[in-house]
């Protein structure tokens, strides 16, 4: 397995609008599983007339403190746009406020993603700064489409200055 990490930066991320569904399990199932079906919402017929579209990168948000291997708290989001008509009554449309993030760019499988959390961790500590919200994925290309070695993924960490 191959994997390469960018180096940890801060950057200002805008508010984003996002459809949503945030629950319980293992992170592999539960997270393919909430994509298809905030996919399938999206390509809907009503959503589709109504010109719903993606307008970003799919993300997971990791609302624990600490990793799970079960009963992990996650929360899929698709950037969207259009008027979206929601049938699932667990789907949520709500607006990511804009925040000050440490951001690296994981390019490899998912299996070696941990170092690069592992990174941004070490960044966050040295630089004398906390946590700020829940860590975020953003799959930057399709992990059906291209090679494990080429799998592109930004962590994102919300942070603060300590006080």
């Amino acid at each position: 397995m191959k994997m390469t990490l960018t180096e940890p930066v801060e950057k200002d991320t805008p508010a984003i609008r996002v459809l949503s569904k945030r629950v319980k399990g293992e992170y592999g199932p539960t997270i393919g599983r909430l994509i298809g079906e905030l996919m399938q919402c999206i390509q809907s017929p009503d959503n589709q007339r109504a010109f719903v579209k993606m307008v970003g990168p799919i993300m997971t948000l990791y609302h624990d403190n600490d990793y799970k291997e079960e009963d992990a708290d996650v929360e899929v989001a698709v950037p969207i746009s259009g008027r979206v008509t929601v049938t699932d009554p667990n789907f949520e449309v709500r607006n990511l406020p804009p925040q000050h993030v440490v951001s690296l760019i994981h390019k490899g499988p998912y299996e070696t993603i941990g170092q690069a959390y592992n990174r941004i961790n070490d960044y966050i500590v040295k630089n004398g700064l906390e946590y700020a919200g829940p860590m975020m994925d953003l799959y930057l290309n399709d992990p059906n489409k291209a090679s494990k070695d080429e799998v592109m993924t930004e962590i994102q960490a919300p942070i603060r200055s300590r006080v």
